[in-house]
Formats: C-alpha cells, structure tokens, sequence
C-alpha cells in the first residue's frame, strides 16, 4: 500500500519538527555563550521566560491554593531550560500530529 498525501506530509512535518528544533536549540544556546564570552555572566532561559515575555501571568502555578502536586510538577516543566523544551515541545507535536494522521488514514 502506498502512502497517501497526509502520511507524507506527517513524515515531512516530523522532519521538519526535528530540523527546526535542533536550530532553535542551537541558537538559543549559541546567543547564550555569545553573551557570556562578552559579559561573562551567563543568562539562564528556562521555559518561564516565554510565558514572562508573553505575559501570560504563573502565579497560579507559583503560588497555588490548590493542586500543589500539579503545581510542583508545572513548575518542574517551566523550569527546564527553553534550549531543551523548545524542540522537545516542537517534536512531541509533530509525533501526535502523525499519530493523529496515520489512526485515522488505518480507520478511513
């Protein structure tokens, strides 16, 4: 059986998902040690940083009344250097898109 235009374009997607990922990643740990071979101080960038620079406010995940085990587990994922999470974001999406397409080209 020959794969269909969506499998393709899933493959495609994953590909890309990796390549772009991998770049992102360089780039923010390439402007991290360009401003520390300057400055000698060294910008830490975890995931919470593009929440901050969005302005999409944590202090219910910093601060909760409720859920704390959630929280904790929250804060551990906004804490993760944005150099990793970004293409770990970046591919786990690309892999549920795939799944997503292939379950429903097995079931057409």
């Amino acid at each position: 059986m020959s794969k269909d235009f969506w499998d393709k374009s899933a493959e495609f997607i994953v590909t890309a998902a990796y390549t772009v990922g991998f770049l992102c990643s360089l780039a923010i740990l390439g402007w991290q040690v360009f401003h520390w071979l300057r400055t000698s101080i060294w910008i830490p960038l975890p995931m919470s940083e593009t929440f901050s620079y969005l302005g999409i406010d944590l202090t219910r995940i910093y601060m909760p009344s409720d859920w704390q085990g959630l929280a904790k587990i929250a804060q551990w994922l906004l804490d993760i250097p944005l150099a990793i999470g970004t293409p770990a974001i970046l591919i786990a999406a690309a892999h549920i898109w795939q799944a997503f397409v292939s379950d429903a080209n097995s079931h057409a």
